[in-house]
């Protein structure tokens, strides 16, 4: 019987580098969503503690369909564009919730900040997995790893630059985080195949 050829798995480190760096740019601005939104909402927009908590329960309940969206979204059109509409809806959003000052748009805007920011999410792994193709394992540790490990080195950083120049600068600081982090997108080639 003839010997069935195979495809050998190639692993392309540089495309590989600019995903990390997107990654890192979008984990900077998850982490601090997470832990500035509750205390914007409270100290910039004057409501309530229980308010402010709140915007962070619908976020999470929000990610859970956000991220069947972008699962099928990908499945769609692609894996490094479902990134591309994400991360730049993701600026949108978020200039409009920081921008606003407005408690009642923040709420109107919590899913599709959800949307922006977790619709993304198996399309990252997938992709790293991707450009990464003989090396799986490590590419899913390094997508998963650095989304909580690399926010949680820069959100205390911001909170430094919070306390000296106000909680309002400091989600403005994020908003061009999240600039950045589309702007990384750009640079994302599609995967061999």
């Amino acid at each position: 019987s003839p010997k069935k050829k195979q495809v050998e798995a190639e692993n392309d480190w540089q495309a590989f580098a600019k995903l990390t760096a997107t990654i890192a740019f979008r984990s900077t601005v998850f982490t601090s969503i997470n832990s500035f939104l509750p205390m914007f909402c409270i100290t910039v927009l004057a409501t309530s503690h229980a308010t402010g908590s709140m915007t962070l329960s619908i976020i999470s309940l929000s990610g859970i369909i956000a991220t069947l969206i972008g699962g099928k979204l990908a499945d769609k059109i692609g894996y490094v564009k479902t990134i591309r509409i994400g991360c730049s809806f993701l600026v949108a959003v978020l200039a409009l919730l920081v921008f606003s000052k407005n408690i009642y748009v923040v709420f109107a805007l919590l899913l599709p900040l959800a949307l922006a920011i977790q619709g993304t999410y198996s399309s990252f792994v997938v992709l790293g997995q991707s450009y990464l193709a003989k090396n799986i394992g490590f590419a899913s540790g390094v997508t998963l790893g650095l989304t909580f490990s690399i926010g949680g080195i820069m959100v205390p950083v911001l909170g430094r630059f919070a306390d000296t120049y106000g909680l309002e600068n400091a989600m403005i600081l994020v908003v061009g985080i999240s600039v950045l982090c589309a702007l990384s997108t750009l640079f994302l080639p599609q995967p061999k195949k």
